[in-house]
């Protein structure tokens, strides 16, 4: 894939304190070409933190859009990119606990703001209570300590006390004394920030390569770039009632620029849903 006229040479803001360059930068300069410039004078924790400190008030993607733009006005630049994830249960897999990243890319110059998502079950965030040593060491083998880092609290949210930067096995320890003489409670979680967790970082990776992807694709009647799905519209058919089931019938690719439009039907290659996926079927 070569690099793309459009963004050859012109500066990218990654808007970071957390070291994601390290996953996004070489995607970009491979793929765009383009020179990456790191923004990490901006405390990005002010749009919200994993631990619980400072709550998300707003959705992924506007959290993203202002991310973005804020790396944009610190350098007064054109070409911006930034991404945002989150933890929890697997939005369709019942039991599966599951990462999810956003990532967004501008060009302020061109009107270019592409987005992509992406769900893994490839990951570590865990919490626990934690009663004594035996169970720590049992925490921190489970999540890949010391290469993932862990945070010990004294509670699950809005914690008063707080310990993280941990990444020995000697300063665990010394943590959870610290911790055991101002609380009664201690609770260990996975650090999910990205430079403290390269099961996150291989993520977020992947989703550059998916981004860098979308922005290649180009408009085959203008050629301007992001030519991707902007529509899905669901009623695949249930292969044994007929019904139409909430699974993708077509997909539409639209161009942001001249406006054409392309319609994909069966877009995954299936003519009919599973009935486990009808609603009917399996109400």
């Amino acid at each position: 894939m070569k690099a793309h006229p459009l963004f050859q040479n012109r500066r990218v803001a990654i808007v970071t304190k957390h070291q994601k360059e390290r996953a996004i930068s070489p995607v970009f300069i491979e793929n765009l070409g383009c020179i990456m410039t790191v923004v990490d004078e901006i405390d990005t924790d002010i749009f919200g933190t994993f631990n619980g400190k400072i709550d998300r008030v707003k959705n992924p993607m506007d959290t993203l859009k202002d991310k973005c733009i804020a790396g944009l006005d610190w350098l007064d630049g054109e070409l911006g990119v930034a991404s945002e994830g989150s933890f929890g249960p697997h939005p369709f897999i019942p039991f599966i606990t599951a990462n999810e990243e956003w990532m967004i890319f501008m060009d302020r110059k061109n009107g270019i703001e592409i987005m992509e998502r992406s769900i893994s079950t490839k990951t570590n965030f865990h919490q626990q209570e934690i009663g004594h040593l035996g169970e720590l060491f049992s925490f921190a083998k489970r999540i890949g300590f010391p290469e993932h880092g862990i945070i010990l609290k004294d509670t699950a949210e809005k914690a008063k006390h707080y310990f993280d930067k941990m990444h020995t096995y000697e300063a665990l320890i010394e943590g959870f004394y610290r911790l055991k003489r101002v609380s009664s409670s201690i609770i260990a979680e996975t650090d999910m920030r990205a430079c403290y967790n390269p099961t996150r970082m291989a993520h977020i990776q992947e989703l550059s390569q998916q981004l860098t992807n979308s922005i290649l694709a180009e408009c085959p009647q203008c050629q301007f770039p992001g030519f991707k799905v902007q529509h899905v519209i669901s009623g695949l058919p249930c292969s044994f009632c007929e019904t139409p089931t909430r699974k993708a019938l077509k997909h539409i690719k639209e161009c942001k620029k001249c406006g054409y439009m392309h319609t994909l039907t069966y877009p995954n290659g299936h003519r009919k849903a599973d009935p486990g996926n009808c609603d009917r079927c399996n109400p």
